[in-house]
């Protein structure tokens, strides 16, 4: 895929949940090759985004002639499963501060640098199950007690002790 889309389902409530924001390159939906159907909708989040469609009988059938590649798929399942029970355990578990703590920890790649936000304000709110209005104020309040700072899309961890706390829980904000 190149460009990015996310992936959600739309609530009875008419809120729309944001499961997964895909970057270009990324695989998504494998699933949809052993469901009847698929129990989420895409949508592409940059002009131009190129999704390539797989056909579903011929792709099971060279899973049966490749062990290898089947290996592998289920490996992509497994970690796609493993972030699902992660983010399902913060949604009901912790707190916004502490889903978002996590959350941008595990964008971090290493401690010290800039941590670039690849999605708008409200999506990642949607990501974190909250509001636009919320985030924003809990961004503030992370600023004033030097926790982090942020302009446009770029976090800096600036005390990486306090915000692993509040990711784990064990302090609040």
């Amino acid at each position: 895929m190149t460009g990015s889309a996310k992936v959600y389902r739309v609530g009875p409530d008419g809120r729309e949940r944001v499961f997964h924001v895909v970057p270009a390159g990324e695989a998504f939906a494998e699933a949809a090759m052993f469901m009847e159907a698929y129990p989420a909708s895409a949508e592409a989040l940059t002009s131009p985004t190129t999704v390539v469609a797989i056909d579903k009988n011929g792709f099971k059938q060279l899973l049966t002639r490749d062990p290898r590649l089947s290996f592998r798929i289920m490996g992509t399942l497994v970690k796609w499963l493993a972030r699902m029970r992660d983010a399902l355990t913060d949604l009901t578990m912790k707190d916004v501060p502490a889903r978002f703590a996590s959350y941008v920890l595990s964008l971090a790649i290493e401690p010290g640098q800039p941590i670039k936000v690849g999605v708008s304000k409200t999506m990642l709110a949607q990501i974190l199950g909250t509001t636009k209005e919320t985030l924003s104020r809990l961004l503030r309040r992370l600023a004033e007690h030097r926790i982090l700072t942020y302009r446009g899309n770029v976090i800096r961890i600036v005390n990486r002790p306090r915000f692993q706390k509040i990711a784990r829980g064990d302090e609040k904000i």
